[in-house]
C-alpha cells in the first residue's frame, strides 16, 4: 500500500508560502508500507500590522511605525506644510522590519 500523506501549515520567514518546509519522519529516516508521513509546508512569513497613521502629524507617525516594528521612510510632498501623514505604503500587514513609505505635506 501507498504511504498516507497528512499535511501541516507552519510558519518560515525564508520559505515563501505554499512550499515545502520538511517531511516527517525526515529524510533518511525509515518508512514501513502505509505509515503515515506528514509534509510540512510554508505559510510564508508571519504578518503585523502596520498602524494606520495617515493624519497623524509626522512626529507621532514615525515612532508609531517605529514601535510596531517596522522602519519608517517619510517623504515630503509639499515644503512648509503642517508636516501630517496623508498616505502611507504599504499598509495592511507586513513583516517586522518592512520600511512603510509616510507621505507628509
Amino acid at each position: 500500500s501507498q504511504p498516507v500523506a497528512k499535511p501541516a501549515i507552519a510558519i518560515d520567514s525564508t520559505i515563501p508560502n505554499g512550499q515545502a518546509i520538511t517531511t516527517k519522519p525526515g529524510e533518511g529516516k525509515t518508512r514501513h508500507a502505509g505509515d503515515p508521513i506528514t509534509l510540512i509546508v510554508s505559510k510564508g512569513p508571519r504578518l503585523y500590522p502596520v498602524p494606520n497613521v495617515v493624519g497623524m502629524p509626522l512626529s507621532e507617525a514615525i515612532p508609531t511605525i517605529v514601535h510596531a516594528g517596522f522602519k519608517a521612510d517619510p517623504k515630503a510632498f509639499a515644503p512648509g506644510g503642517p508636516q501630517k501623514v496623508f498616505r502611507e505604503s504599504p499598509g495592511g500587514s507586513q513583516q517586522k522590519g518592512t520600511t512603510i513609505e509616510l507621505d507628509y505635506y
